[in-house]
């Protein structure tokens, strides 16, 4: 009884040993597989690192291609700008005040005046402004005025940027 007991124990311990050596094949094939697979993509790493500084490379050459010769320098005189430009930012920053003006002194007025209006007839009438039409209003009033002074100021600054660059 023992012999065959102990005969079982050594069947079973050969078994355990052959799937130990499966295993440890197994493992040393994926071990391989996957150094071969990082090798592989450390490959394509440095091969997709070199074309992007390529392209790198390749876009800063067609940017100074194709800016203008007479604008490339700090010091390029006013004389070598395109004529037919100097024109259009002129043009532009003339629509740009007289934009500004009417914000300035017709619609940002004309808001304000709707705006105290409508908060002294929603103010009179409490039933109104008690109704969900009523609180609509409100808000949208002081949306709107809050917007048209944002547009107003915005504009402010733009023509104190372009004040300074223009002149």
């Amino acid at each position: 009884m023992l012999t065959a007991q102990l005969d079982e124990s050594k069947a079973e311990k050969m078994s355990m040993e052959y799937v130990l050596s499966e295993n440890k094949m197994s493992t040393s094939a994926t071990k391989q597989e996957l150094e071969n697979a990082r090798s592989a993509l450390k490959e394509q790493q440095q091969t997709l690192s070199a074309e992007i500084e390529r392209l790198r490379e390749q876009a800063k050459r067609a940017n100074e291609r194709e800016k203008p010769k007479e604008m490339v320098g700090s010091g390029s005189s006013p004389s070598a700008v395109d004529p037919k430009l100097v024109q259009k930012n002129e043009t532009l920053i003339k629509e740009r005040r007289a934009i500004k003006t009417i914000m300035e002194q017709k619609i940002k007025v004309l808001v304000n005046s709707v705006a105290q209006s409508t908060h002294t007839v929603l103010n009179d009438n409490t039933d109104v402004m008690e109704t969900t039409a009523g609180q609509a209003l409100a808000k949208d009033m002081a949306a709107l005025k809050r917007l048209v002074h944002a547009a107003v100021t915005a504009l402010a600054n733009a023509d104190g940027d372009e004040g300074k660059s223009s002149k």
